[in-house]
């Protein structure tokens, strides 16, 4: 492969020169441009793979030289650099699908990392247009013949001696007697617009990318679509078994390689070594697993002998009671945060299962219909288009679909309770008739039954000001006040309002009003 840096500044272009490794990236040549156009002439007469494109140059940036090199190059990998994250630069580069985004000064290992990802992707890409090209994209009958064999094992045992069969002819160096480690890839979400829906040159990408990897360690690997999410196979040695941690390692920067090439978010799954005959039993241990991951915070998970542990019969009586009265107090902010600090602690402490999340996702629905019922609030407050009912009572399978539903239920609830009508009328009042103490948001709270929390947002839901800001105006245009009706001294305006310290009523007044107070007497006395 070859690669292009396009730079105006010839310090950067050798800066460029000196962090890249051409052996390690297996590159057979760079070379440099210092602008969009020296860049065509160099395309004039050699093909690019990867280019290097700085955003803001003379005469012609990297945004109009990228449109022209996607229109005539569309195979090669751009990687736009810049010295700075200017959003609208990114906004547009983002918009013309470019490779990746690479804030300068990179380090000479994240530099790597970003083209060693392109040099990857574009040959999954050129190999599968080869493909397409020979007609032979996994149309081949011997190979939809071993992915039918595979599938038909796993699902009903069956088929043994001609999966052996297929398997010894399609698989490299694989034998009856190869050791084999069965695989899963979980796809579940995608985050980009990255075209995943075509299985098969996802399938392709996926068995390339480990391809390359699992080489050095004497590794092939052989995998099948099951179903929309799940990809099932096994990894199989020509020679010695590698360690464990090994094949933990390369599995690992597999998994990373493949959420930022295709933009999904995955979890591999793998089980020990055995012999062919053992991958029904290892394929059903990593289902089993795959069922209780519902943190999916791993990236790799190696199914063994022991599955997660579970806690046992568990009472929520206690998370119930606490929840609804949080609820009646109006604090659903703390509400989500208790929600959500109890499922965490217990995350911590490795206690997570599939049986303890339908357990709890069953005590917060009980909560929550209990609060729309004695509020008489109809349900469709919170099971939305965004949040449909049937899309709620699942949200107990993953531990992130669960959390952002509780988020999302607490703003429901939250928008929909109204500003009590003489709730900021009654603390106005209140503050004005105690203008002369240290009053706290705490006794304005109990003076209207709600609680500090609850209050804040409905005050600054209908003044715009939180209720600590409200009162120190109050005292502050109290203050303005005295200083402009009476002769009291400055301290005692201080004792009046509230402050029992002199510099910290200055320091506010300051703020608020922008000069001192014996600076804004003398201004009211002279437009007297």
């Amino acid at each position: 492969m070859n690669l292009l840096a396009i730079d105006d500044q010839p310090a950067v272009l050798e800066m460029l020169c000196r962090q890249i490794n051409k052996e390690k990236l297996g590159l057979e040549r760079i070379d440099t441009a210092s602008s969009a156009g020296e860049a065509r002439r160099k395309f004039a007469c050699q093909t690019y793979e990867i280019i290097l494109c700085d955003i803001e140059m003379p005469e012609e940036d990297g945004i109009s030289f990228a449109k022209w090199a996607i229109e005539t190059h569309p195979a090669s990998k751009l990687i736009f650099l810049t010295s700075h994250a200017d959003f609208d630069y990114v906004r547009e580069a983002v918009s013309l699908h470019s490779f990746d985004y690479l804030l300068q000064p990179a380090t000479q290992e994240h530099l790597e990392e970003v083209i060693l990802k392109a040099e990857l992707q574009f040959q999954v890409e050129e190999e599968s247009r080869k493909l397409i090209e020979d007609g032979q994209f996994y149309q081949l009958q011997k190979e939809e013949v071993l992915r039918g064999a595979y599938l038909e094992y796993l699902e009903e045992g069956t088929g043994e001696d001609k999966l052996w069969k297929s398997l010894e002819k399609n698989c490299p160096g694989f034998t009856r007697l190869s050791p084999v480690a069965p695989v899963l890839l979980h796809l579940w979400r995608t985050d980009s617009g990255y075209e995943i829906i075509e299985p098969k040159l996802f399938l392709y990408g996926v068995e390339n990318i480990l391809g390359e990897l699992l080489e050095p360690l004497g590794m092939r690997c052989f995998l099948t679509k099951k179903d929309s999410q799940r990809y099932v196979g096994f990894l199989y040695v020509l020679g010695e078994i590698p360690g464990n941690g090994s094949v933990f390692a390369v599995l690992k920067r597999s998994q990373k390689f493949l959420e930022d090439i295709y933009g999904v978010k995955l979890t591999v799954y793998y089980a020990p070594w055995g012999d062919l005959s053992q991958i029904g039993p290892s394929c059903r241990r990593i289902e089993q697993f795959l069922t209780e991951n519902v943190t999916q915070r791993e990236p790799v998970v190696l199914a063994g002998s022991d599955l997660p542990k579970a806690l046992g019969e568990v009472s929520f009586d206690r998370q119930k009671k606490v929840w609804s009265d949080l609820l009646a107090q109006g604090e659903f902010d703390s509400f989500q945060q208790s929600v959500l600090e109890y499922l965490e602690n217990v995350v911590e402490k490795d206690d997570l299962s599939l049986r303890f999340m339908a357990d709890l996702h069953r005590a917060f629905t009980e909560v929550l219909l209990t609060y729309l019922v004695e509020r008489n609030i109809d349900s469709g407050t919170v099971f939305t288009g965004d949040m449909p009912y049937d899309r709620y009572m699942n949200t107990y399978t993953r531990l992130e679909d669960f959390e952002n539903m509780v988020a999302f239920v607490a703003e429901k609830l939250r928008d929909s309770s109204g500003v009590p009508e003489d709730v900021i009328g009654e603390c106005s009042r209140f503050i004005k008739e105690h203008i002369d103490e240290n009053i706290s948001v705490t006794e304005i709270a109990g003076r209207v039954g709600l609680s500090p929390e609850h209050l804040t947002r409905l005050f600054r839901k209908g003044t715009g000001y939180s209720i600590k800001e409200y009162l120190i105006r109050e005292k502050v245009e109290a203050s303005k006040m005295f200083l402009r009706t009476t002769l009291l001294s400055v301290t005692e305006i201080a004792g009046h309002v509230g402050y029992d310290n002199y510099s910290n009523f200055i320091k506010i007044f300051k703020k608020y009003v922008g000069c001192s107070p014996v600076e804004y007497r003398k201004i009211q006395e002279k437009k007297e």
